[in-house]
């Protein structure tokens, strides 16, 4: 593994430890998509009675952050969704958007400005961030996490329906040819 992926590896568990002292179960580090690079992203995840914590870091896009979803029986899910209606995949949210919705954006704790922005420049940016700040950067998501999400960690998920609409009006203004974002 290179060194700041396994970097990374390190400092997300180190940073999101306290999940393991409220039940969650951390799954191994892997690297999700090695097949091609714009898709490749790195994953530790947390398994708790009813929903996951995901920590990634998306390589092309420069973009650390952390996903909740909903378990599927207690297992992880194969697919997750983030807006509009699926039936064979979990709701899922980021913690970005959940800091979005609920009016709380602080760039104190959430580093990584524009996350969804990926033109060069953006991701450019976002990559110094990365690797000169690598650990606060997941300190920040960790006690932002711990702020932002509480209830979510604690296994309600009823916030998530609002979030996923929040999300999908906001794919709708940013990328306004898709079709049936937030339906």
């Amino acid at each position: 593994m290179d060194r700041l992926p396994q970097k990374f590896v390190l400092e997300a568990c180190s940073k999101f430890a306290f999940l393991e002292e409220l039940g969650y179960k951390k799954t191994k580090g892997k690297i999700v998509a090695p097949e091609d690079f714009r898709d490749t992203n790195m994953v530790v995840q947390y398994i708790g009675k009813s929903v996951g914590v995901e920590i990634y870091w998306y390589f092309a896009g420069a973009n650390i952050g952390v996903v909740f979803f909903e378990l599927q029986n207690g297992e992880l899910p194969e697919n997750k969704f983030f807006f509009g209606e699926s039936n064979d995949a979990s709701k899922a949210i980021s913690l970005y958007y959940l800091a979005r919705y609920l009016g709380l954006w602080d760039d104190e704790l959430l580093l990584l400005n524009d996350v969804e922005k990926v033109t060069h420049t953006k991701i450019q940016k976002r990559e110094k961030v990365i690797n000169e700040r690598m650990s606060e950067v997941l300190q920040g998501l960790s006690c932002a996490t711990r702020k932002y999400a509480t209830n979510i960690i604690n296994g309600d998920t009823s916030v998530f329906n609002d979030v996923m609409k929040y999300y999908g009006e906001k794919m709708k203004e940013w990328y306004g040819y898709m079709r049936g974002c937030g339906s």
